[in-house]
């Protein structure tokens, strides 16, 4: 991964997990696409420790699924 799609990453997993902090679900809207996010284990203090991530496209079709794990 380059240094610009490392950055990218970063930033959007920093997004998803300040999200979750207050809710169980989140959404992205994305150029005609849609990032979905939902909650997984969580730590004592309840920040998120995991999530799913989902892409989908303007049908409603999956595009990608992800497994994230936040390092904090």
């Amino acid at each position: 991964m380059d240094m610009t799609e490392e950055a990218i990453t970063h930033a959007l997993a920093s997004e998803i997990f300040s999200k979750l902090k207050d809710a169980e679900y989140g959404e992205i809207p994305y150029r005609g696409h849609r990032v979905l996010f939902e909650a997984g284990k969580r730590r004592e203090n309840n920040e998120p420790r995991e999530a799913t991530v989902e892409v989908v496209d303007q049908e409603g079709y999956r595009v990608e699924l992800y497994n994230m794990e936040f390092n904090n």
